[in-house]
């Protein structure tokens, strides 16, 4: 099933409420960053765009606690990747998965 079959499925159930997961696919242009918080300050990062700044911001803005569950590249290009030293450097991150493709 593909995400945005689940985020039509998560639409269509009932009212989101506070304590409810937020989910943002960042503008980053070209690529891909989404950052997912859930209740009790969990956080997942996928991807992180092209260039530091809007992944980062968004980071920044969505997980004041500045700890990320787990940060997920999913390939090397440059515009799935941008941030990602920015994020980490300013986060704590318990866990990364990344293919290691060498890009």
């Amino acid at each position: 099933i593909s995400v945005s079959a689940l985020l039509a499925i998560g639409a269509a159930s009932a009212p989101a409420l506070a304590q409810d997961m937020l989910v943002r696919v960042v503008d980053v242009g070209a690529g891909l960053c989404v950052v997912v918080v859930i209740p009790d300050e969990h956080a997942m990062v996928y991807d992180t765009g092209r260039g530091a700044a809007r992944c980062r911001d968004a980071v920044r803005e969505l997980v004041p606690s500045r700890r990320i569950d787990l940060l997920v590249l999913s390939h090397s290009d440059s515009d799935h990747i941008g941030a990602a030293r920015a994020i980490l450097e300013e986060n704590d991150v318990a866990t990364i998965i990344h293919p290691g493709d060498p890009r």
